[in-house]
């Protein structure tokens, strides 16, 4: 068994692929077997690749009828014999001895994946694209309270935290085979959220570098900047296969918010450039003008006002919340990494005004009358919630 796999999806990438190839040579003297996986290309790459490659004896070359990047992923996972894997894309590539040093941190602290950052190359100007985290080991603990929360996405900057390209990340094989299956066809956006996020649940040890070992190539035939229209249904399989693998996984409550946002993320760029304009996800007129600016608050309310609301709070910051409340708390999810809580945590909380997030008036009344049991009526804040979008 080899240490680590490097599986290298081919497409059409001629142009590139010596580049690719010879920056794989440069990796010192790690232990890795190369898995190059032929998508059906027309363009002579397999020919290329074989010339370049098919003499070393741990080198496999695959010629698979044109299905999509994802399968063709997993193809070549499938034929790979090592503890650990990680991808590179034919036209990108790694800087010299880039595996080695990134499998003796794997080895140091007998890690489940390992995280990098990446330069965007091409015909933009090139630039660093990093994760919002610290550098450092993130145990099981760190990972669900520091990760987890925002990795998605974070309200506060409306993107994610931690880059999902499977082209900077190294993770034990078996990791990957347990999101991983046959039915990985049909998904060419989003194909690297599918697994990465969801294997961070399953990761008792997690390192992330900001070091950027990889060069990603932006061209014309990049995924997601060509055929708009298309993209909308594989948008839409995507949405349904990453639900699909957390609801497996148990953590749904978790992450169905975060995934919301983060196809509304992608909804917005999709619709940016077919149509020129955005769209937000924020649904309801939080009442900014019954407050005071810096002022602390309790949102009581977890449903569709209350989720609107705290996103509104969390993007503006013009207001900050204490705590969020819900007699159904346990049934809630979680809204821009702030989970709701049971009614009980505002006589233990301090804030300046308790804010109602309820639609309907007399229900928001009922709640207002057993909250003057406790606090002030001054100190309760009720508006009809207005729908903005």
């Amino acid at each position: 068994m080899h240490k680590l796999a490097v599986v290298i999806p081919m497409y059409n990438s001629r142009e590139y692929l010596k580049r690719c190839a010879d920056s794989l040579k440069r990796q010192g003297n790690l232990d890795y077997e190369l898995v190059f996986v032929d998508d059906g290309s027309t363009d002579g790459s397999l020919e290329l690749a074989e010339e370049l490659l098919g003499k070393d004896e741990n080198v496999q070359i695959i010629h698979k009828s044109h299905s999509g990047i994802a399968e063709t992923r997993y193809i070549g996972v499938k034929a790979t014999n090592s503890e650990y894997v990680t991808f590179i894309d034919s036209d990108d590539w790694i800087e010299d001895d880039a595996y080695d040093k990134l499998i003796q941190i794997v080895d140091e602290y007998k890690l489940d994946m390992i995280a990098w950052s990446y330069v965007m190359e091409g015909d933009i100007n090139p630039r660093e694209i990093k994760h919002l985290y610290d550098d450092g080991l993130y145990a099981k603990d760190k990972i669900i309270n520091v990760i987890v929360p925002n990795m998605m996405h974070d309200a506060r900057i409306n993107d994610r935290r931690f880059d999902p390209s499977l082209c900077c990340k190294i993770m034990r094989r078996d990791i990957y085979f347990e999101i991983a299956n046959d039915d990985m066809g049909g998904v060419s956006l989003g194909e690297d959220a599918m697994i990465s996020y969801p294997a961070i649940f399953i990761c008792e040890k997690l390192f992330i570098t900001n070091t950027s070992y990889y060069h990603y190539m932006i061209h014309d035939n990049s995924c997601v900047r060509s055929n708009v229209n298309q993209k909308y249904e594989e948008l839409e399989k995507f949405n349904i296969k990453i639900r699909k693998i957390f609801e497996n996984l148990g953590v749904s409550h978790m992450m169905s918010e975060q995934v919301d946002n983060y196809m509304r993320v992608f909804l917005e760029y999709l619709f940016s450039k077919q149509y020129g304009f955005h769209i937000t996800p924020i649904r309801y007129h939080f009442p900014y003008e019954l407050l005071e600016r810096g002022m602390a608050i309790a949102v009581y309310g977890a449903g569709d006002v209350g989720e609107s609301y705290v996103s509104d709070v969390i993007r503006s910051g013009i207001v900050s919340i204490s705590v969020w409340v819900d007699k159904k708390y346990k049934e809630k999810r979680t809204c821009c990494g702030i989970a709701p809580m049971p009614v009980d945590s505002l006589s233990e909380t301090k804030f300046d005004k308790i804010v109602i997030a309820i639609m309907n008036k007399n229900v928001a009344d009922e709640i207002k009358r057993e909250l003057t049991k406790s606090f002030p009526e001054n100190q309760i804040i009720w508006e009809q919630p207005k729908r903005i979008m």
